[in-house]
């Protein structure tokens, strides 16, 4: 589950709106991600250019309509770094933080949405 706060001060969260139907006008200033069952789990983001959420699932041949969720992914691009963050939470709590080149960035950029860094601003990971 995730949790956006955006520049104006509105917070948008995965039970309102999936991921992909957020306005690419509204920029992020950070982007939270919670575990469902440990509920005082929860991972921060902020301060970067673009975020990005996604859901790492496996599925069986048998049943490729019906893929079983094992971790929320939740990521951020620096560009002034040249850098990507992710984070990684799968359903037994284990966290897990990648730093990346933005060169090596796997998914679609679609899925990317801009986000809120004040010029003074560094971003910043919290877990």
């Amino acid at each position: 589950m995730w949790l956006a706060n955006l520049e104006s001060g509105e917070g948008v969260s995965s039970k309102l709106v999936h991921w992909t139907s957020l306005s690419k006008e509204k920029k992020i200033v950070g982007l939270q991600l919670f575990h469902p069952h440990f509920q005082t789990l929860y991972l921060s983001l902020k301060y970067m250019d673009f975020f990005y959420y996604t859901k790492e699932a496996i599925a069986s041949i048998q049943d490729l309509a019906n893929p079983t969720v094992i971790a929320e992914i939740i990521g951020g691009h620096d560009l002034t770094l040249n850098a990507g963050v992710e984070i990684r939470l799968d359903f037994k709590g284990t966290v897990k933080v990648y730093i990346y080149p933005l060169s090596k960035f796997k998914y679609d950029p679609s899925i990317l949405i801009p986000g809120f860094k004040p010029s003074n601003a560094n971003s910043v990971v919290e877990a």
